[in-house]
């Protein structure tokens, strides 16, 4: 699936931020509230709705309503493989190899 350079932005823009970065790569592993990532992340309801709504701008994020609660997963089941693959290579290298290996 290739992306148009301003989706690609977009991607890059929401997730350019740290924060959101937390959210995405819990909801790599399961789908959330916001409360349950108002827990897990140790912030207010409106930060984290905030947040979810940048990601769900960028498409990043899908809701689901299940009775009174809405969950929160994924919306591109690349992003989640990106991601683990990004992390598990990252992980190889410590931050002085990083420098090393930067050109």
């Amino acid at each position: 699936m290739l992306l148009s350079l301003k989706e690609l932005t977009a991607l890059f823009k929401a997730l350019s931020d740290a924060t959101r970065l937390r959210v995405v790569n819990l909801l790599r592993l399961q789908s959330l509230s916001v409360g349950d990532l108002q827990v897990l992340l140790g912030l207010s309801q409106p930060t984290v709705s905030h947040q979810l709504a940048i990601l769900r701008a960028a498409e990043l994020v899908r809701a689901e309503r299940q009775g009174t609660r809405v969950f929160y997963s994924l919306a591109r089941r690349f992003l989640a493989t990106l991601w683990t693959d990004f992390s598990a290579k990252l992980s190889l290298f410590s931050l002085s190899s990083w420098w090393m290996f930067r050109n």
